[in-house]
């Protein structure tokens, strides 16, 4: 929670950037192997912690309204943009 903050995510180096994506990523797919136990619901704010690390870098935009949706909601009820979220990275 306290990660999709702007603020904390501001403060971390390129580095610190890149592992914190590789662990949402990791976890996002470890989660999504495991459906008997993690439901779309558990899926949704890892995503959307992914979208909202990737926002930090200036060369980084989003065109796509389900996309932005899951941003600022952290919230989704297809998986498809789920894993075009994370795909972005």
């Amino acid at each position: 929670m306290l990660l999709s903050h702007g603020m904390m995510v501001d403060k971390l180096d390129e580095q610190d950037i890149q592992v914190l994506l590789d662990v949402v990523v990791l976890k996002y797919n470890n989660k999504k192997q495991r459906n008997d136990v993690y439901s779309l619901w558990s899926l949704s704010p890892t995503a959307g912690l992914c979208l909202s690390i990737l926002d930090k870098n200036v060369d980084f935009s989003i065109n796509d309204t389900e996309l932005l949706s899951l941003k600022f909601n952290f919230m989704a009820e297809d998986i498809e943009v789920l894993n075009r979220a994370i795909n972005k990275k």
